[in-house]
């Protein structure tokens, strides 16, 4: 565990001696507060139109989870399938590019913590993107009347916490069979959007196909969730996604090693 500790922290300093850790984090501020105000703004008019047109009922039905965090929550799941392809991109291709990897393969370090190590790195980053919008909330809770739910904010962030940690399982693989940092981004890019709308032809192809379909997306998984709805399906579901990924890269690694 030690030695998982010591890569994961020389890592994640390494995402900012280069400009990608700023960048991605810049970017992923700016974007996901722009999502944020709009939504607001939105949830706002419509409280205003309802009062003006004197719609009780209808006005008692807005809530900021439904109008407001559910859908920032959905175009946050959306920038990590972008942004976290771009984060992983360099951490095992770089290695071999500049021919590191031989060395860290002939040091007392085994395969499983190298890759281990990396995603913990990824993990910390990802904590550190999430952990900015936590502003957003925490103005609905301060100037909400009345606030969001809590718990739905809980477990929406949970979601997004597990949803990332399999993208970034994914993309720790491409970072492994490639030692080119753009080759890697484009298929971890491409592998995690295609597990993000596998389950758009499930309501025209129905049946077990559908029902499997929609099991296997990322975003589908995670509607749940956001709307404060656990199955325990899911969890499993998130941790089995994960553990295969980092499983074929360390076969991957392990081919490479004996090579």
């Amino acid at each position: 565990m030690k030695n998982i500790w010591k890569i994961a922290l020389k890592e994640l300093k390494s995402y900012f001696v280069s400009p990608i850790g700023y960048v991605v984090l810049s970017l992923f501020s700016v974007l996901s507060g722009w999502f944020f105000f709009n939504h607001a703004q939105r949830f706002n008019s419509l409280v205003t139109f309802y009062m003006m047109s004197r719609q009780p009922e209808t006005l008692n039905q807005l809530n900021l989870n439904t109008f407001v965090m559910v859908p920032l929550f959905q175009e946050l799941l959306m920038l990590l399938n972008v942004f976290l392809p771009a984060v992983t991109m360099r951490l095992i291709a770089e290695e071999k590019r500049q021919k590191t990897i031989e060395l860290l393969f002939t040091s007392p370090l085994h395969t499983s913590e190298i890759i281990l190590g990396k995603y913990l790195s990824v993990l910390l980053f990802l904590a550190m993107m999430l952990g900015l919008t936590a502003a957003y909330p925490a103005i609905l809770f301060i100037y909400g009347r009345p606030g969001p739910e809590i718990i739905p904010i809980i477990t929406g962030y949970a979601g997004l916490f597990m949803v990332g940690a399999c993208i970034a399982s994914i993309g720790l693989f491409a970072s492994s069979i490639t030692e080119n940092q753009i080759v890697a981004f484009a298929v971890a890019l491409s592998l995690s959007l295609l597990f993000y709308i596998v389950s758009m032809p499930a309501p025209a192809i129905g049946g077990v196909m559908g029902e499997l379909l929609n099991y296997l997306s990322l975003k589908g998984q995670f509607n749940g969730l956001a709307n404060a709805f656990i199955d325990t399906r899911v969890l499993v579901y998130y941790a089995s996604f994960s553990f295969t990924w980092l499983f074929i890269t360390h076969r991957v690694m392990e081919g490479f090693r004996v090579r």
